[in-house]
């Protein structure tokens, strides 16, 4: 078996577990979220944002499109931007400057319907 495979086989492994799992989930996202914001401290020095009240793509994935809105409309900004900022949904940085709960809502929403169908390609 190729190393390619091997680690197309890793990956999908993970992604599984990263979906049915919250726990692992949530420990994934610390991970990735922890070097996101150790690279920007390097050049600045952002406020430091709470951990996001869930996974958006759990809930998208296991529950579907209107708890996942009920979901978010039940936030304020405040937890709206910890999602945006814990999932990397702003890498130009220009979302975290809107004031309007219904833009992050859309925002948020949005990029999560298009990662859930780029994740398709490799099921």
């Amino acid at each position: 078996m190729s190393i390619e495979i091997k680690l197309m086989d890793l990956f999908q492994v993970i992604l599984q577990e990263t979906k049915s799992n919250q726990d692992f989930a949530e420990k994934v996202a610390i991970i990735f979220s922890d070097s996101e914001s150790k690279s920007a401290s390097k050049t600045t020095s952002p406020k430091k944002r709470n951990p996001a009240p869930f996974n958006p793509e759990i809930v998208l994935e296991e529950k579907g499109e209107e708890e996942l809105l009920h979901a978010l409309k039940a936030l304020d900004v405040d937890g709206l931007k910890d999602i945006v900022s814990q999932f990397g949904m702003d890498p130009a940085k220009n979302v975290m400057r809107w004031r309007k709960k219904d833009k992050y809502i859309a925002h948020i929403f949005e990029v999560t319907q298009n990662r859930l169908k780029k994740g398709n390609v490799f099921r």
